[in-house]
């Protein structure tokens, strides 16, 4: 595991464990789903030696280990990838953002010799030939900018018009 993946949360005494961010983040967000406050979650992770430990999340370790460990940035990109996920569109192009229809004809705009959807599925077809993971917002993006003829200016913040 990466470290930029993984939360240590200070158990006292000098104690700690590391919890894969992403399981912590599920775990989590199931158990305030199941109506548990957030200072009795429980979660179990290995220690160093191989052995089970569980820890209680109380108020002293969001303070002191999670609020910095989860930032608000983690949650919102779980929150952003489960909701792009409930789109049940491969190219994440389902509702609430589109209904079918426009989804149709965003598929459908012509670019570089193909369609948006040919681009989409060529960008699928080689990542599935390396074993890689598509992101929106790296590798759907330009494909969508390119079509819809804008661009996102990161100094500004802004979206621009690349020509009218």
């Amino acid at each position: 595991m990466d470290e930029v993946d993984t939360v240590v949360i200070e158990t006292g005494s000098g104690g700690s464990l590391v919890f894969a961010q992403e399981y912590l983040l599920d775990w989590v967000h199931e158990e305030l789903n199941n109506g548990k406050p957030l200072t009795d979650i429980i979660v179990s992770t290995y220690d160093a030696d191989g052995g089970m430990k569980t820890v209680q999340l109380t108020a002293e370790i969001w303070q002191h280990s999670l609020i910095n460990g989860l930032s608000s940035q983690s949650f919102d990109k779980y929150k952003s990838r489960r909701r792009l996920g409930e789109t049940g569109h491969e190219y994440y192009l389902g509702q609430p953002y589109f209904e079918p229809t426009q989804v149709g004809a965003i598929l459908s705009i012509e670019i570089m010799g193909g369609t948006v959807a040919s681009k989409l599925g060529a960008l699928a077809q080689k990542k599935a030939t390396t074993y890689d993971t598509i992101c929106g917002s790296h590798d759907h993006a330009p494909i969508f900018e390119l079509a819809l003829g804008v661009s996102w200016n990161s100094a500004s913040g802004k979206c621009e018009v690349l020509h009218q």
